[in-house]
């Protein structure tokens, strides 16, 4: 039975744009987990938490993860049954297009190919970020869900293309879930440091030239800094801020909870003197 629709929680959907926004120059990339629900009708994939991978290869129209990383996620989607009481897996990859658009390209076509070799229901989701619609000037962010389905074209050959998937954004089934994604987003900064120590450590083995040891020993210097003014601070602001508002919400219901038993407490009163 073909994929019907994809249903993705607000939780993961705020967290793969906390990601995808997370750098310009480079596209990054996630794995979706979750479960496929299939009755007589047809086939649904729900999406209820991510994992963030280090990248194998990190470029402006590319990034790639290795298998270590992926049978990784696998374990950590065995935990996460385990804590729901139901059968989640590695059911989707999420990637950013950085000032392109958000069609898939045949590489990616291809790659969500070979991952639907592991289950039909695994989808891919692209967001395309940091583009400036033509008319208002303004950046705008796009979204599309998508599966792989070879065609035969008229020369008798066989490619893969691209088959939309409609997808919706609901509120989030699993509360658990919600602090996984929470905990996923707050360390990205861990994930993209451990990355560019990676890559430093790499250029180094291959160059012993002091001049070329201090110019790498800059350029970390300088990742470093950015990631923690563009990413790290601006995350703790932002958790700063739902932490006062969450804060806030606590003190009015605790008010109205209060009211609720007052006014229960007297219409309870008052029904036991009109029965004396």
């Amino acid at each position: 039975m073909a994929l019907a629709e994809v249903y993705l929680t607000n939780d993961v959907y705020m967290a793969c744009l906390q990601l995808a926004l997370s750098t310009e120059k480079e596209e990054v990339i996630c794995l979706l987990l979750g479960e496929t629900k299939e009755d007589k009708e047809k086939k649904t994939v729900y999406i209820y938490s991510m994992k963030i991978p280090h990248r194998l290869d990190k470029k402006k129209d590319r990034v790639e993860i290795s298998i270590d990383q992926l049978l990784a996620t696998r374990d950590y989607a065995e935990k996460l049954s385990q804590k729901l009481k139901k059968e989640v897996t590695v059911i989707g990859w999420f990637h950013s297009h950085p000032h392109i658009t958000v069609w898939p390209s045949h590489v990616d076509v291809n790659t969500q190919a070979n991952y639907q070799t592991m289950s039909g229901s695994f989808v891919g989701i692209i967001s395309s970020v940091f583009s400036e619609d033509k008319t208002t000037k303004e950046c705008e962010v796009n979204l599309t869900c998508f599966q792989s389905e070879n065609i035969t074209d008229d020369s008798g050959s066989v490619r893969y293309v691209r088959k939309p998937i409609p997808f919706f954004v609901i509120s989030n089934p699993v509360p658990v879930t919600t602090i996984s994604c929470l905990k996923t987003i707050c360390d990205l900064p861990n994930i993209l440091h451990q990355e560019e120590e990676d890559n430093y450590r790499e250029c180094a083995a291959e160059n012993s030239d002091v001049l070329c040891s201090l110019h790498n020993e800059m350029l970390l210097t300088k990742s470093l800094l950015h990631i923690t003014n563009k990413i790290s601070i601006p995350l703790l602001k932002t958790l700063e801020l739902r932490e006062r508002i969450l804060k806030q919400q606590l003190i009015y219901l605790k008010k109205f909870d209060g009211k609720l038993r007052s006014a229960f407490g007297g219409c309870q009163e008052e029904s036991s003197n009109s029965k004396h």
